[in-house]
């Protein structure tokens, strides 16, 4: 966690309290302070971002990815639940 953001960082720590009184109380309250600390930041995040970001991830772990979806034989191609892995 040492290269987050400080806010980011505050943000992660409260998710994993040990106390439930002391997370967030509604997903709501969390989409709101990670919205806020995106705009602190200056950038706009919203669900283009963060699928192109998704792509991004996918795409570095492709080759892991299909690898464990073939040995656990659990998402087959062609299920609904497999992953298709874009080329790296």
């Amino acid at each position: 966690m040492a290269r987050l953001s400080p806010g980011l960082r505050a943000i992660l720590h409260r998710l994993l309290r040990r106390e439930p009184s002391e997370r967030y109380a509604a997903a709501e309250e969390l989409e709101a302070e990670l919205r806020a600390h995106a705009a602190r930041l200056g950038g706009d995040y919203g669900g283009a971002e963060a699928a192109e970001e998704f792509q991004r991830a996918l795409a570095k772990t492709s080759s892991l990815l299909e690898a464990f979806q073939t040995d656990v034989g659990a998402f087959p191609p062609g299920s609904v639940l497999h992953l298709p892995t874009p080329a790296v």
